[in-house]
């Protein structure tokens, strides 16, 4: 049996000498933003656009780069085996000799997701308790290291049959790297704060110096809050851990002194670059959790929240302000009442003269409006099992 896996792991303080094909995985239709984020990251890499994710080959640095650093992956994760395997036999095989001595500690736990398609094994669960079993088995013998605490939240493996290939990743992130940790408080459907990362990404490519940035449905806020961290130059994953940091083969110390490095050398925003950010909310409790959200995520100085009927109010700024507009919209059960709030909010929008852009998460008749008026669809994706677009619009760009 040919077995594909990583070249051979070396624990090296600097951990530039193991080199691994690496899988950042994002909301299918986000693909190439992603990607163009990751060229950013890791100018060097060579990288391979998939549906759901980017894949390159790189180093446990590059890991550590993109965990730290990227505001669109849904998660990380590492290739440990490819393998032909059509029979149970073989399964359990190829799942035995991959390399788990640099992913898993001595006394973990291990749960496995299982996908098959065109394979000969195509029993899913049947699958999982073989692959579980056999690491399990190929763990058992190994030595607990003294006064090492087994952890308690397993280790989670991928598991891949397609067209009897047998491929086996290991999960980097743990929990979803949307999961910063300053939003604790959510509204009804919001947007994940990678998918609102996505849309402040897009806004800042149409305009470079707003006077305001508004999300006029704000909800809890986070489409304001990425956008103003996004500005600042705050690393989304600085305050969260990462299954890595538990695996045998990540230098603990060389982990954390490269993590201190790495974040003093990011770039500081320029005084006065980060520009004003407001959340308005027809629902004061919304108001309320945004502001504590903003507080949890460090820029609270650069946001601020009030409630507002967007159907009613006026414009947040002077007719002559730059104004970016970053919103994830009521539409579906969530618009309610005889005055549609997007329609008057077009109304302002289109008729303005001053710098204005917009980035708007929504069904795609809801973009119509704008696509008129020299508007474009970014990507289209599905938020919370409905059909959207990332649709951007600026006066500046209309014919």
């Amino acid at each position: 049996m040919s077995i594909e896996t990583p070249e051979p792991i070396v624990a090296a303080a600097s951990g530039s000498a193991t080199r691994w094909r690496l899988f950042a995985v994002v909301r299918p239709g986000l693909e190439p933003l992603l990607l163009m984020e990751l060229m950013e990251l890791l100018p060097e890499a060579e990288f391979e656009e998939l549906v759901g994710g980017i894949a390159w080959r790189g180093t446990m640095e590059d890991l550590w780069t993109v965990a730290l650093g990227s505001r669109l992956a849904e998660g990380l994760r590492v290739r440990v085996a490819t393998f032909k395997a059509f029979r149970f036999d073989q399964l359990i095989a190829g799942s035995s000799k991959a390399p788990w001595h640099a992913f898993l500690p001595a006394g973990a736990t291990v749960e496995s997701r299982v996908t098959c398609h065109t394979s000969r094994l195509y029993h899913s669960d049947a699958v999982a308790e073989r692959v579980e079993g056999a690491i399990l088995e190929r763990l058992a013998g190994r030595p607990v290291k003294p006064g090492a605490v087994p952890p308690t939240t397993p280790f989670r493996i991928y598991v891949r049959m397609e067209d009897d290939v047998c491929t086996l990743s290991v999960d980097a992130a743990g929990e979803l790297m949307h999961r910063r940790g300053y939003r604790t408080e959510v509204g009804k459907a919001p947007a994940r704060e990678t998918l609102a990362a996505a849309v402040a990404t897009i806004g800042r490519s149409l305009m470079e110096e707003p006077a305001l940035v508004w999300d006029p449905f704000c909800g809890t806020g986070s489409m304001v809050i990425e956008s103003a961290m996004a500005w600042a130059e705050q690393e989304p994953g600085e305050h969260r851990s990462f299954a890595f940091e538990h695996w045998p083969a990540t230098p603990t110390e060389a982990f954390a002194a490269w993590r201190t490095k790495w974040l003093a050398s990011r770039p500081e925003p320029v005084r006065g670059t980060v520009p004003r950010h407001l959340g308005t909310d027809i629902d004061p409790r919304c108001v309320s959790s945004g502001e504590r959200n903003a507080e949890r995520a460090g820029v609270e100085t650069t946001v601020s929240f009030a409630e507002s009927d967007a159907a009613i109010a006026e414009l947040p700024c002077g007719e002559r302000d730059a104004l970016l507009v970053l919103c994830n919209p009521p539409y579906g059960d969530r618009l309610r009442g005889a005055v549609d709030p997007l329609r008057r909010l077009r109304e302002r929008l289109l008729s303005r003269r001053a710098p204005t852009a917009l980035v708007m998460l929504a069904p795609r008749g809801l973009a119509e409006g704008y696509m008129a008026r020299g508007g474009r669809i970014v990507a289209e994706i599905r938020n919370g099992g409905i059909p959207v677009v990332l649709l951007a619009w600026s006066n500046r760009d209309e014919g």
